[in-house]
């Protein structure tokens, strides 16, 4: 039986911050982590939905951020 998405998404929260910390703590900083997740998940993005709807979906991001939706907080 196929997991549902808020499955998929908590398994995949919960890998992902497991292997995040795993690089952290084998001594891999904190910013090349996340240079290489963002660069991942772009290429993916941009590889699923193109170019142009990729770049328009991230127009709005300056000011997600502004809004502190990236805030550091426990997600898991």
């Amino acid at each position: 039986m196929a997991m549902t998405e808020d499955e998929q998404s908590k398994v995949t929260r919960e890998s992902f911050v497991a292997t995040w910390e795993a690089l952290v703590n084998g001594g891999v900083s904190r910013e090349i982590v996340a240079s290489i997740a963002m660069s991942m998940a772009l290429a993916e993005l941009t590889a699923i939905f193109g170019k142009a709807v990729t770049a328009h979906g991230l127009e709005k991001l300056p000011d997600t951020i502004r809004s502190g939706a990236f805030d550091v907080k426990e997600k898991v």
